[in-house]
């Protein structure tokens, strides 16, 4: 339906209207048939209050044509004709002209419905629009009126300013007072004492540049090195002969060596230039007289291979032997011992227990428990036998060790800590104490059997067969220590490579 006073579309169901404001009077359409005129035959008359003014001009509602049955729209003014919400103007923009469907499609423009976005929303959407859009996508003023124009308030009652004035004042609570509490200023901290800023720190020295070139070491500290390295070899070279001694002549291995002698060689051998070692021993025990005559010098060689004496001379060397080197138990040989064994082993039917006596007594002068007691050698000697066997001991050759060790540490401190001039002298060390302990061995092994078989000499076969395990050791342990020696030369030359390239970088 149509507004009674600007003529505007409106809702039907409307009780105001949305553009002037004024309390609608419902305008009724015709049929289709019907050319755009109003008409009046069912005219619902509405009481206007003080407060409303609605009213038609005549000129605009003549009828076209006389057949239509139409009627006047009363143009009473109300006396009291007060503008709506406090306007002086009159309302004079009501369409003068008939109303048609083409004059109310071209004069009423497309509204959105009551279903699109709500007035501020499409204003600022237009808004947008405005920034985004191009000039020819823009849309026109009558648009943009119409967007303005458009408010959505057809079911809100509108109630007069007079009556709002009167609730309000009747009706208004002004709000609480609010009353903040009083501000406390916090209280003003202390006075803090005054600080003395710590004296400037001095600026460190900037940091040495690294000199690559190795340090340099004096005549005066290489021929303190070289005297260290002497005395460093003799101990090496003294704790290799100890530690050969100590296992090439041990108890165990002369027992062996000496079962391993052979009789007759022994009795062929050679004692001095005229007699061979049966016809000494014939001679010096005064055999013949002890036997009446009666025994030859081939006699007495049965007789002495018969007793087979190097078992009984193996056993107590053992006991001799391991006294000294490792003070074992106190050997007590007499030589009334020897008697006794030789009584007994002989077989000898002509020969009583005093013969036996009688022939050890000849053959050592009489001195024989003398050379035999270890008491009598110490009184001779004034050497305490027990020192022997500390001093090959393991603990000894343990502190030998150690200390050749803090001496190759002192050459390393002499040199000032090169390490081509600490391996040039652990190099002389090793090899010249391994040449010596090699030259020791392998005179050992060649030099008796040569002499043994140029002269036959006794003293030679002996040699070449107690020598026998102590020369073997001796030859080991001078290779080792000259492979060592050897190892810290190679070790020399990658050291002066190092420093060569190192200086040179």
């Amino acid at each position: 339906m149509f507004c009674s006073s600007c003529g505007k579309m409106i809702d039907d169901d409307s009780i105001f209207c949305r553009v002037c404001g004024k309390r609608v009077k419902p305008l009724p359409e015709n049929d289709s048939s019907s050319t755009g005129k109003i008409s009046l035959e069912k005219s619902i008359d509405i009481p206007i209050t003080e407060n409303e003014t609605s009213y038609i001009n005549e000129d605009n509602l003549q009828p076209e044509s006389s057949d239509d049955t139409t009627e006047e729209v009363s143009t009473e003014t109300p006396e009291d004709n007060k503008p709506f919400f406090g306007s002086t103007e009159p309302i004079e923009h009501i369409n003068p002209e008939p109303l048609s469907e083409n004059s109310l499609s071209e004069k009423i423009p497309e509204r959105h419905t009551r279903e699109t976005l709500p007035d501020l929303v499409l204003r600022k959407k237009v808004q947008t629009q405005s920034e985004d859009l191009p000039d020819e996508d823009f849309p026109t003023d009558d648009s943009q009126e119409d967007y303005e124009d458009y408010n959505d308030n057809s079911d809100t009652q509108y109630i007069p300013y007079e009556e709002i004035q009167e609730n309000s004042d009747n009706n208004y609570n002004p709000p609480p007072v609010y009353n903040p509490p009083p501000y406390n200023p916090p209280p003003y901290p202390e006075e803090q004492p005054y600080f003395n800023p710590p004296p400037p720190q001095p600026v460190p020295p900037p940091a040495p540049v690294e000199n690559n070139r190795p340090k340099q070491v004096g005549t005066f500290r290489l021929f303190g090195a070289g005297t260290v390295t002497i005395f460093t070899m003799l101990l090496v070279l003294l704790l290799s002969l100890l530690f050969c001694v100590k296992l090439g002549f041990s108890g165990a291995v002369l027992e062996k060596s000496i079962k391993g002698l052979d009789n007759e060689k022994v009795l062929d051998a050679e004692y001095d230039g005229n007699h061979d070692v049966n016809d000494f021993l014939y001679e010096k025990t005064n055999f013949y007289n002890i036997t009446f005559g009666t025994a030859s010098e081939n006699d007495f060689r049965n007789f002495l291979l018969n007793l087979d004496m190097k078992y009984f001379i193996a056993e107590n060397v053992s006991i001799y032997a391991d006294y000294l080197l490792n003070g074992g138990r106190k050997p007590t040989l007499t030589s009334e011992n020897i008697a006794e064994y030789m009584f007994n082993k002989s077989g000898y039917n002509n020969l009583i227990r005093q013969d036996f006596s009688s022939i050890i007594y000849n053959l050592t002068d009489g001195k024989a428990d003398e050379i035999l007691s270890v008491d009598s050698w110490e009184k001779h000697t004034g050497f305490d036998s027990r020192i022997s066997g500390y001093i090959f001991s393991y603990i000894t050759l343990i502190i030998i060790l150690a200390f050749i060790c803090v001496l190759i540490i002192w050459i390393y401190a002499i040199v000032n800590m090169r390490m081509r001039y600490m391996m040039s002298f652990c190099k002389f060390i090793f090899i010249a104490s391994g040449v010596v302990l090699l030259l020791t061995g392998a005179v050992g092994v060649i030099a008796p059997p040569i002499v043994y078989s140029q002269t036959s000499h006794i003293t030679f076969y002996l040699l070449s067969k107690l020598l026998k395990d102590f020369n073997l050791f001796t030859l080991t342990t001078g290779g080792f220590e000259f492979i060592v020696g050897i190892i810290f030369g190679l070790i020399r030359k990658l050291v002066i490579i190092y420093e060569t390239k190192k200086g040179d970088g």
